[in-house]
């Protein structure tokens, strides 16, 4: 704080009920829970996160993005080389991204 210096963000997804409005994640994303439109809604969001850490890549040095991602994907035996794909597809250092699971 006393630097000013931003070190890092979370990233986070929203939905635009027609009737509520714009709901907390936590409201909607267990409606998703455990089938495939989670799996599917990680992977967007995966990508989307690391194209933006690309993108701020030149102006913000070491800038960590956390980005939250469901058990399910993350078991996926597929999972560290498709994450691996999409950090060389942006051009983005590994340790600039922070998976939390939930």
């Amino acid at each position: 704080m006393e630097s000013g210096k931003i070190i890092g963000a979370e990233a986070l997804i929203p939905w635009h009920h027609p009737d509520d409005g714009l709901p907390p994640p936590g409201r909607f994303l267990p409606l998703i829970d455990g089938n495939a439109l989670q799996t599917t809604l990680d992977w967007w969001v995966l990508d989307c996160a690391i194209a933006q850490i690309s993108s701020w890549h030149n102006t913000l040095d070491d800038f960590v993005v956390s980005i939250n991602i469901s058990a399910q994907t993350i078991q996926d035996k597929n999972f560290t080389g498709r994450l691996t794909d999409l950090l060389q597809e942006h051009g983005v250092d590994g340790s600039l991204v922070e998976l939390e699971i939930f």
